[in-house]
C-alpha cells in the first residue's frame, strides 16, 4: 500500500513537472490580461468543470488590487499635477495679460506725448506745436508791420505837426510884423492928423 502511495506521488509529481515544463512561465512583466489568460489555461478540469486554485486566485486578486492602487495613485497624481498645471497656466495667463498691458502702455507712451494734462500723438503734437509757432511768427510779422506802419504814420504826423507849427510860427511872425507896421502907420497917420489939426 505504501508502494502505491509512493508510486502515486511519483506519478503526480512527474505530471506536475511535465505540465510545468510544457507551459513555461513567461519572462518579464505581464499585463493583467496575460496573467488572467495564463490563470485560465492553468486550471484543472474535473468532471468537465475547471477548478480554480484558491491561492492562485488570491494572488491574482492581490496583483489586481496592486495594479488598481498604482493606477489610482497615478490618476490622483495626474489630477494633482493637472490642478497645479492649471494654476500655473492661470498664473502665466495673468502674467501674459500684465505683460501685454505693460507693452500696450509702453507703446502708447512711446507713440504719445503727455502735455498740459492731455495725451497727444507725437505727430499730432508736432503738428500742433508747428502750427502754434507758425501762427506766432505770422502774428509777430503782422504786429511788426503794424508797428512799422504806426511808426511811419507817427513820423509823418510829427512832420506834418512840425510843418504846421513852423508855418504857424512864420504866420505869427508875419502877423506881428504886420501888426507893428500897421501900428506905426496908424501912429504916423495919427501924428499927421494931429499936425493937420494944429495947422
Amino acid at each position: 500500500m505504501r508502494f502505491c502511495v509512493v508510486l502515486l506521488c511519483l506519478v503526480a509529481s512527474i505530471s506536475v513537472l511535465s505540465a510545468q515544463s510544457l507551459q513555461p512561465e513567461p519572462a518579464g512583466p505581464q499585463t493583467l490580461r496575460q496573467q488572467y489568460a495564463h490563470l485560465k489555461s492553468d486550471l484543472d478540469v474535473i468532471n468537465g468543470f475547471r477548478m480554480v486554485k484558491l491561492y492562485e486566485m488570491d494572488q491574482f486578486w492581490r496583483i489586481v488590487e496592486d495594479s488598481l492602487k498604482s493606477k489610482r495613485a497615478a490618476i490622483n497624481q495626474g489630477i494633482v499635477l493637472a490642478k497645479s498645471q492649471a494654476a500655473e497656466i492661470e498664473t502665466l495667463k495673468q502674467q501674459v495679460t500684465t505683460t501685454e498691458n505693460e507693452k500696450k502702455e509702453l507703446a502708447s507712451n512711446v507713440a504719445n506725448i503727455n502735455a498740459f494734462g492731455m495725451s497727444f500723438s507725437k505727430e499730432g503734437f508736432v503738428t500742433f506745436v508747428t502750427t502754434v509757432i507758425i501762427g506766432l511768427l505770422i502774428l509777430a510779422g503782422v504786429l511788426f508791420v503794424i508797428s512799422r506802419m504806426a511808426f511811419k504814420s507817427s513820423r509823418e504826423s510829427k512832420k506834418v505837426s512840425d510843418d504846421l507849427y513852423k508855418e504857424f510860427e512864420d504866420y505869427k511872425h508875419v502877423a506881428v510884423e504886420k501888426n507893428i507896421k500897421l501900428s506905426r502907420e496908424l501912429q504916423s497917420l495919427k501924428n499927421r492928423m494931429a499936425e493937420l489939426k494944429i495947422a
